[in-house]
């Protein structure tokens, strides 16, 4: 897992077309009293270009959706392994809750994988998860 200076402040990147998510995601982080930075991306292929940066400057996380325009989260997935490594834990939020789907995202390299919640309630409860897993842990 990789390690986080105590210095740098916390950082996610979101690769979501859909600005309702964005908004659930950054109000849970806000209600979570978080200083996590987050950083959104409209597709694979920008998401990509974000990761263009020094390793030390990786985000913490990086939360993809499958169903993007211009480059989809499965393609955008294998360019991230390809392209880094597992230095970057990538957790799949997807409106598929097919099995199949999610055999694919863990076969291309994903940490974890998550159905989008219908409500914000559920939203929180994910957010937090996401966090205490893949940021708490690592900020010591």
């Amino acid at each position: 897992m990789k390690q986080v200076a105590q210095y740098k402040k916390p950082c996610i990147f979101i690769a979501y077309d859909d600005d309702d998510d964005v908004y659930f995601v950054r109000t849970a982080l806000r209600e979570l009293n978080s200083d996590i930075r987050l950083r959104h991306f409209a597709n694979g292929r920008q998401l990509l270009k974000g990761l263009d940066i020094a390793p030390e400057e990786y985000p913490n996380l990086i939360l993809l959706d499958l169903n993007m325009p211009i480059l989809d989260g499965r393609e955008t997935l294998k360019q991230i392994r390809k392209n880094v490594g597992n230095a970057i834990p990538v957790v799949v939020l997807s409106t598929s809750n097919h099995a199949h789907e999610k055999e694919l995202c863990f076969e291309y390299g994903a940490n974890s994988y998550f159905t989008k919640p219908c409500n914000y309630p559920q939203y929180l409860e994910i957010i937090k998860q996401l966090k205490a897993e893949w940021i708490d842990k690592v900020l010591v």
